[in-house]
């Protein structure tokens, strides 16, 4: 008798199941309503279901509950009972944070009245959270006495939890604590400032460098009598390349931070009987890689996931997002997608629900949670009223939703990709470090990219703003990859060097310094065979911005340098110049790109910046070069749209094949797609048919539409 998970979902007793949840909160609702609200979510074909269980709603004093004694709406137990009774598995989300649209996210008003608990900024003061209702203190994940006071709650949950625990009850799934972000505080020089995290960054030095000081001030160029007075930094300044060691060990030190609170939370809920079930985490959406870390917290719980609330008109973020997760995770999962919005933020209408939830399941989600499956206080827009009554519309997408994911066995499909795009961690480290909106976190700055928000001059010894240019570079490889026909999956550049040999081209921004670690796997990976993308420069200085490369031996240095040039068409930026064996890319004479073959393998160098593409731009030129890299390793684009707009993504299961197709604009449009000899489509919702070679496939605006594959390699889905 087990739960585990695996990439097509939870394995309960040897079943895989999808995990497609959706999220009511029991004490929200009259307990007369809890079983039309749990018999809604089972005819919506929901099998698990999800709830928050809030410290502050459940604490009447340290150490005194109400579990439904007092007020029976607070009778979790009860609830998990009559959930389990009509076949739904229960996923908990016991905190101690929730947030949850809660005063004070869910911790008793009475602990962030003591100070000692309390975050700290680079200033010197308790961090406030500006979240409505009223703002308040946050509490800090390095303090003992916090986790003491967690312990109290934790163990009153006990006797609750433990006995309805599989395989003696429905909990299947646990969720260590709730969106650990600083509390959306990750500006790097912010928080936490407290003396307990200064005490746990010492500690992360001296295992990093273990237990060395030596080893440390060759590393930070510092002179340090012992590690218990190595101080923080607060604030960057222009400063020598050589200083930046000493930031970055800060900005790895607050990835690790967040693994370590959620650790703390997962071992207490473990040995409080919870151990049987899976464990998971959630991560804000739309966030940098940097301070979150999915391949660390994996070590901490099964799953990390990220949350997405996005309109229909935030297709990139949703795509990008997802892909990242699918790439990175053991399981993409979004453990809140929103279905409804919390009233003082943006809204989220039905037609922004359907189109994000068929895009996100376009580009690799495998598993959700619906947040809110039912209305409550501080809430509006799920299928289901506070009592448990349909609201039509969306109670039949839902359902639909769930039919289709049944019906298709769509979690045991997999998205084709064969090429991979890394997210480098060192480099969004590095942009998140010279960001000049300090203390804000500048994706929060109204959709301006990051990279816009930089620092423009690079520290004194390092040739060019990297923090500007990386993202600017990335977004360009995503662009002409996706423009190619050859949408690229992503990943965190800390992932194990086994993912990378899935894929015949892995492409990475990559500028002059590297740590030594991604250098190997990406060399060894050119070696075994691969085709690897770098540009607009090849790492000549480690981690610790000391002169080190691995790639010597297969580089060109450069014999010139322009500020701008034009090669069929496209305008390039901080153009190096070359004289190679293999050529890839010029102007007359002017070699700005070559290939340098390896022992099985190739590297193609793009010695170059690419414009900046931000939205919705054609750019044939740039899909021209991307069809190239691609040609150089194999591969031939298929299922490509006429229209560089329209998206399209090939999920497959052995012989079956489903085909998306996204219109992510906001006008309708009208493409065709290229299909194989003999090969036809129909639409998984209407059955309307689209014949080859070139299928015309008409879109309403911000649309994605799901086929059906048909032909001598396809069996109908």
């Amino acid at each position: 008798m087990s739960v585990s998970i695996s990439r097509n979902g939870v394995e309960i007793d040897g079943k895989v199941l999808p995990l497609i949840s959706g999220e009511a909160h029991y004490w929200r609702h009259e307990r007369k309503d809890w079983a039309a609200v749990l018999d809604g979510v089972v005819e919506m074909g929901f099998k698990f279901i999800c709830t928050y269980i809030p410290w502050s709603v459940h604490e009447i004093e340290k150490g005194r509950f109400d579990f439904g004694d007092t007020d029976p709406r607070k009778d979790v137990g009860a609830f998990v009972d009559m959930a389990g009774e009509r076949g739904l598995f229960v996923l908990v989300r016991p905190g101690p944070h929730i947030n949850s649209e809660l005063t004070f996210f869910g911790y008793p008003e009475r602990i962030l009245r003591r100070e000692e608990l309390l975050m700290r900024t680079s200033s010197d003061t308790p961090a406030i959270i500006p979240a409505p209702p009223r703002f308040f203190p946050a509490p800090s994940y390095a303090s003992e006495d916090f986790y003491s006071e967690v312990a109290v709650y934790f163990d009153a949950l006990r006797p609750i939890l433990e006995p309805r625990t599989h395989p003696n009850g429905p909990i299947v799934g646990v969720q260590a604590d709730n969106e650990m972000s600083f509390f959306f505080r990750t500006s790097p020089f912010d928080v936490d400032y407290s003396a307990p995290a200064i005490g746990l960054f010492r500690r992360f030095l001296r295992d990093k460098y273990e237990g060395e000081i030596d080893a440390l001030n060759r590393a930070h160029r510092s002179n340090h009598k012992d590690f218990d007075r190595v101080m923080p930094p607060r604030r960057y300044e222009p400063c020598e390349m050589s200083a930046l060691p000493w930031h970055f060990d800060w900005c790895a030190f607050k990835e690790f931070y967040l693994y370590y609170g959620i650790k703390r939370i997962a071992d207490m809920l473990r040995a409080r009987g919870l151990s049987e079930a899976f464990f998971f985490h959630n991560f804000p959406g739309g966030q940098s890689s940097s301070p979150f870390h999915i391949p660390m917290t994996e070590t901490a719980v099964d799953a990390a996931g990220i949350d997405l609330y996005e309109s229909r008109k935030n297709y990139p973020l949703i795509r990008d997002s997802v892909r990242l997760a699918a790439g990175t995770s053991r399981l993409p999962f979004s453990p809140e997608f929103g279905s409804g919005i919390w009233p003082w933020w943006k809204p989220l209408f039905l037609k922004d629900q359907e189109f994000a939830t068929r895009a996100a399941l376009m580009n690799g989600l495998k598993a959700v949670n619906f947040y809110m499956i039912a209305d409550r206080d501080r809430w509006y827009g799920a299928p289901m009223a506070r009592d448990g009554s349909a609201r039509p519309s969306r109670f039949r997408f839902y359902a639909n939703l769930n039919r289709f994911i049944r019906d298709t066995r769509f979690n045991e499909f997999s998205m084709r990709n064969d090429v991979l795009l890394l997210s480098v961690r060192e480099y969004e480290r590095f942009e998140q470090i010279v960001s000049l909106a300090h203390p804000v976190e500048a994706g929060l700055l109204g959709g301006v990219p990051r990279d816009w928000l930089t620092d423009p001059k690079p520290p004194a010894g390092m040739r060019e703003p990297v923090g500007m240019l990386y993202r600017r570079q990335w977004r360009a490889m995503m662009m002409g990859f996706t423009q190619a026909g050859f949408p690229p999956a992503l990943a965190d550049s800390s992932v194990d060097l086994y993912v990378l040999d899935k894929f015949p081209v892995v492409a990475a921004p990559s500028f002059e310094f590297m740590s030594m670690a991604l250098q190997r796997n990406l060399l060894v990976y050119a070696l075994k065979g691969g085709v690897l993308v770098l540009g607009p420069r090849i790492p000549v200085f480690d981690e610790k911005m000391r002169r080190d490369t691995k790639f010597t031996s297969h580089m060109h240095e450069p014999v010139g340098y322009r500020d701008r040039m034009q090669v069929g068409g496209m305008i390039f930026e901080r153009v190096d110049l070359f004289n190679p064996k293999r050529p890839f890319l010029s102007e007359g004479q002017d070699v700005c790109s070559y290939i340098s073959p390896t022992e099985k393998g190739s590297i193609i160098h793009l010695g170059f910046m690419f414009q900046d593409y931000t939205g919705y731009d054609r750019s044939p030129g740039l899909a021209a070069i991307m069809k190239r890299i691609a040609a150089v390793a194999g591969l031939k684009a298929r299922y490509t749209s006429s229209d560089p707009l329209i998206e399209t993504a090939l999920h497959e299961r052995g012989p079956d094949r489903l085909l998306f197709v996204a219109n992510p604009t906001g006008e309708p449009r009208s493409a065709a797609v290229s299909l194989g000899d003999n090969e036809t489509l129909s639409d998984a919702d209407t059955g309307e048919l689209a014949a080859g070679p070139a299928a015309k496939i008409n879109l309403p605006e911000y649309s994605v539409r799901i086929f059906n594959i048909h032909g001598a390699a396809a069996a109908k889905v």
